[in-house]
């Protein structure tokens, strides 16, 4: 019986630190969004959502110019969301699977305007 109390309070001060986890205020990063102007959301809302996002690169075609300034539309399901330490140095990023992919790929928030919400 005292095995089990030990387990059963080892159990509960697991919870109760994911809970303490989970009731701590913090500020994620917001990801642009365009509806006629623009509008910041919440990357956690768009889990699970297929969405319509413009993705901003720069591109290097080794012709002499410099860096070129690029954006593509493209629709994709966000499959995970992973919040970085952006004191670190780490930024927030979307895990995206894009329509007619089988494959995800990790995409930095900052890159992102998401042009709208398809499902």
């Amino acid at each position: 019986m005292d095995a089990l109390n030990s387990t059963q309070t080892a159990v509960n001060a697991v919870a109760i630190g994911f809970g303490g986890l989970a009731s701590l205020s913090f500020q994620l990063e917001k990801i642009s969004c365009w509806n006629g102007s623009f509008l910041q959301v919440d990357p956690l809302v768009l889990l699970g959502k297929r969405i319509r996002v413009g993705e901003h690169l720069q591109a290097c075609y080794d012709d002499g110019r410099d860096l070129v300034n690029e954006s593509f539309v493209y629709g994709a399901k966000v499959v995970a969301v992973h919040v970085g330490s952006v004191a670190d140095g780490i930024e927030s990023c979307l895990l995206l699977r894009p329509d007619g992919y089988e494959h995800e790929e990790y995409v930095d928030i900052s890159r992102l305007t998401v042009l709208g919400v398809l499902e």
